[in-house]
């Protein structure tokens, strides 16, 4: 059903200039219903690779709570509570032009299982949150110290912050599935981990979530074909990442020879980031 007046409505509020804008897709859902969709060249960076893969690791037909950290314009908020009624979905977005634009898709579809909350969640904000079954996290981690938190990180201590923040969070979710980038506030001139080390990306993110409480359930990287999807690297490699101490000597080769056979260097360095979903660690409660 075409509603002209709303469909402007909506991409003046996607496209709002913002360091954040023109970033998520817009739910299939929408796209059929309104005939509304935004242009985002997916071989360069995109939502549907991550989405397939967050509905392969997890049963939404269950009830369960979750919260999306940093929603954005609402993408993955709106096609779970859409296509699960039973779950419940909380939707953490900080820029008031996509809270609209989240409130005026769940408000026109009648979507009443999808809760928008208008915050960032930074350090002092974890504490008041609720406790959620599963929390998706992002590319939202590393922009810690420019866009939140400002007082606390810088790139030199971006690390120990790391562990502190998954470490809060830890307290507040049972299950969680997370992205980060790896150039400090999306500035390619500050690398976290430099874009070439595929390898340092893994065994980093690994560690802070160790450190952190966590125990790493699966680790995921992106895969080529017709449409990119997410594989789950090989138990071997992912033994030695988890178990392994910082990736220890006698393993460097294998490790290097396996990421190198993934081709990651063929891929954006959006899509070269790694996805890890972690579960809540008992032992160290």
């Amino acid at each position: 059903m075409n509603n002209p007046k709303l469909i402007e409505k909506l991409k003046a509020l996607y496209n709002d200039n913002s360091k954040h804008s023109r970033y998520q897709n817009i739910p299939a859902f929408v796209r059929e219903e309104l005939g509304y969709t935004e242009t985002i060249d997916e071989n360069w960076r995109g939502d549907t690779a991550r989405y397939n893969y967050l509905l392969s690791q997890f049963d939404f037909t269950k009830e369960m709570i979750i919260g999306d950290i940093g929603a954005n314009t609402g993408f993955f908020s709106l096609s779970l509570a859409h296509k699960y009624p039973s779950i419940k979905i909380y939707a953490y977005e900080c820029n008031p032009k996509h809270v609209e634009h989240i409130e005026i898709i769940k408000d026109y579809f009648s979507i009443s299982n999808l809760y928008v909350e208008p915050k960032m969640l930074d350090l002092k904000n974890i504490d008041n949150l609720k406790y959620h079954d599963l929390i998706i996290n992002f590319n939202v981690l590393h922009h810690a110290g420019v866009d939140y938190d400002q007082d606390f990180v810088n790139l030199d201590n971006f690390k120990s912050y790391a562990i502190s923040y998954l470490a809060k969070l830890r307290e507040k979710t049972g299950k969680i599935i997370f992205q980060m980038g790896y150039n400090w506030g999306g500035n390619k001139q500050k690398p976290i981990i430099k874009l070439s080390n595929d390898l340092d990306k893994l065994a980093f993110t690994a560690k802070i979530f160790q450190k952190a409480g966590w125990k790493i359930d699966m680790i995921a990287i992106i895969k080529k074909s017709e449409n990119n999807y997410y594989e789950n690297i090989r138990k071997d490699i992912f033994e030695i990442l988890v178990n392994g101490n910082d990736c220890h000597t006698e393993h460097t080769d294998i490790l290097n020879a396996y990421i190198n056979k993934m081709n990651l260097n063929i891929f954006s360095e959006f899509y070269r980031r790694p996805i890890l979903v972690c579960k809540r660690n008992q032992s160290v409660d």
